[in-house]
C-alpha cells in the first residue's frame, strides 16, 4: 500500500510506476499491454518521430526555396546580359541611323 500522501501518476502509485509491482497496478506483471499502454510507453518516441518529421519538411522548403532563389539569381543575371547586349547594339545603330538622315 503506497504511503497516503504519495502523490499518483497516470493512476497508479509511485511505488507502481517505477515498476515495484510489474509495471502494473494488479501487480500482474506478465498480462499483455494494451494499445492504450503501448501508446503511452512508447510517447517518447512518437514525438520524437513528429519532431523529425518536422524537421525533414522544413528541410525539404529551405532545399526549395534556396533552388528558388538560385534559379532567380541565374535568370536576372541572363537578363541583365541580355539589356547590356541590346544596349550595347542599340547605341551604336541609332547613331548610324541618325548620321545617315541628316
Amino acid at each position: 500500500m503506497p504511503h497516503p500522501a504519495a502523490p499518483l501518476h497516470a493512476g497508479r502509485s509511485i511505488d507502481n510506476a517505477a515498476g515495484a509491482h510489474g509495471g502494473y497496478e494488479d501487480g500482474g506483471g506478465a498480462r499483455s499491454r494494451t494499445a492504450h499502454e503501448e501508446r503511452r510507453r512508447r510517447g517518447g518516441e512518437a514525438l520524437h518521430s513528429i519532431r523529425v518529421k518536422i524537421l525533414a519538411m522544413a528541410t525539404a522548403l529551405l532545399l526549395l526555396f534556396a533552388a528558388a532563389t538560385g534559379l532567380s539569381t541565374l535568370e536576372m543575371k541572363w537578363v541583365v546580359d541580355e539589356l547590356q547586349a541590346i544596349t550595347d547594339q542599340h547605341i551604336p545603330l541609332s547613331a548610324r541611323a541618325e548620321t545617315s538622315t541628316c
